[in-house]
């Protein structure tokens, strides 16, 4: 009886390590997975629906992928993230327009026991553990650091001193002050490097034209424009084309986007600080699964960035 008793926990042990080890796909069929963006309007943003999608397809999970119109649609945001719980998914991935708008859902989602994955766009921590609200995980870029890695390729590139511009944002919008914040953290070591004119944008490329132009006008000597966002950064080296101002003003974007690619190897960008969205999307479906499936997931998940130039883009 005790050897009976002993091999059926061994058998039983056995098979919870197979259960374990097993890929999330064998077990993702059964799962919806909610997924609320910003909207659709640049490459980024279009490319973490498309990475979300084609994982989906390949887990087998059945993906409910809504955004807004825009960029400073909160309330919109907060409508669809709601709707994702009223269907019912199984899990609820949420790219947060604003730091502390969507605590009050995520508490809907933890009463209601739909585990919250955050992707590129962090929350205010603080303002969430004072209201109660938990997330699983957050898949994305260490924005500070993706600002950090922006300023070592200027101070390597520019030894003697620069002019910087900045441009960001939403302002007081988490992910954009934060890729500000560690450029001013990166240069700090390098008094010659000075930040002399920094404005937000909405996320809009026709907001980087027009305050690129503003910015050309009370700052002409300025060196190098760089920006919490490729789309806005396109927009204001345009601004840089059209004042004949491309041989003395470069512009250093964040997203690594199609465009912007475009841009560097035409010489119209200097680079782009690129990240991956598609990995981003596929990292936070197999965080969803992973919990769901009782597995323990690692906070923060944070993915790969690089300054991508003319001379590295392959």
């Amino acid at each position: 009886m005790r050897t009976f008793a002993s091999r059926a926990a061994r058998v039983l042990a056995i098979l919870a390590l197979v259960v374990f080890l097993l890929p999330v796909s064998v077990f993702a069929g059964q799962y919806k997975i909610g997924y609320v963006s910003k909207n659709l309007n640049d490459d980024f943003m279009i490319s973490l629906k498309e990475g979300a999608e084609e994982h989906a397809a390949k887990l087998g999970v059945e993906l409910y992928y809504m955004t807004a119109n825009n960029n400073t649609d909160i309330e919109k945001q907060i409508q669809l993230a709601d709707d994702m719980i009223t269907l019912g998914v199984d899990a609820l991935i949420l790219v947060p327009m604003e730091p502390a708008s969507l605590i009050p859902t995520i508490i809907k989602a933890n009463e209601a026991d739909i585990p919250v994955i955050l992707v590129n766009d962090p929350i205010d921590d603080e303002a969430a553990k004072e209201q109660g609200a938990t997330y699983v995980t957050y898949v994305g870029t260490d924005n500070v650091m993706g600002g950090k890695v922006a300023a070592e390729y200027v101070k390597k590139n520019y030894p003697n001193s620069a002019k910087v511009a900045l441009i960001g944002g939403v302002a007081g919008q988490t992910t954009s002050d934060q890729r500000l914040d560690g450029f001013k953290l990166g240069i700090k070591d390098q008094p010659n490097i000075e930040v002399v004119a920094e404005q937000p944008t909405d996320w809009s490329r026709d907001q980087g034209f027009n305050v690129m132009q503003n910015m050309l006008t009370a700052n002409p000597h300025i060196d190098l424009v760089f920006g919490a966002s490729d789309v806005m950064i396109m927009g204001a080296s345009e601004a840089i084309i059209q004042a004949d101002m491309q041989d003395k003003i470069k512009a250093l974007g964040f997203d690594g986007s199609a465009e912007a690619l475009e841009m560097v190897k035409n010489g119209d960008m200097l680079g782009t600080v690129a990240q991956y969205p598609t990995i981003m999307s596929s990292t936070a479906l197999d965080a969803a699964i992973d919990t769901l499936n009782g597995k323990t997931v690692p906070n923060p998940i944070y993915t790969h960035l690089e300054v991508l130039t003319k001379e590295t883009i392959k």
